[in-house]
């Protein structure tokens, strides 16, 4: 590992204007990133089948999708979302700046499956 301490507003200043993560680790056990969602983008509803992901809110706001036949919940700044495995969720950008997070999800290899019967309206 090169890195082990990163500055956010060092890395949302390297993210590519057409990318919305940049992955900050990764190996056999554990991957780290750092999303940034514009208004109105989303991340679909999905699963992994044999990892936990959990999202640390930075900044912005966002619904979040956890299971089929629930309604979404607000998510913002400050709060922390867990998804273990074999959970669905998403999350939509519902506010009027990006919606950044960071993202730990471990063991790996990561598997997404797209969640059916959770759309996003």
């Amino acid at each position: 590992m090169n890195r082990r301490l990163f500055h956010l507003k060092d890395i949302l200043k390297k993210l590519p204007e057409q990318a919305n993560r940049m992955v900050l680790f990764s190996d056999e056990y554990a991957m780290a990133s750092v999303w940034s969602l514009e208004p109105g983008d989303e991340i679909f509803p999905h699963q992994h089948p044999a990892s936990d992901d959990v999202w640390v809110i930075l900044e912005g706001e966002g619904e979040y999708w956890m299971e089929k036949g629930g309604a979404p919940c607000k998510l913002r700044e400050g709060m922390v979302a867990l998804a273990p495995a074999r959970h669905a969720h998403g999350v939509r950008n519902t506010g009027k700046s990006p919606l950044v997070f960071v993202s730990l999800t471990t063991p790996q290899p990561l598997h997404i499956e797209p969640v059916k019967g959770l759309e996003i309206d």
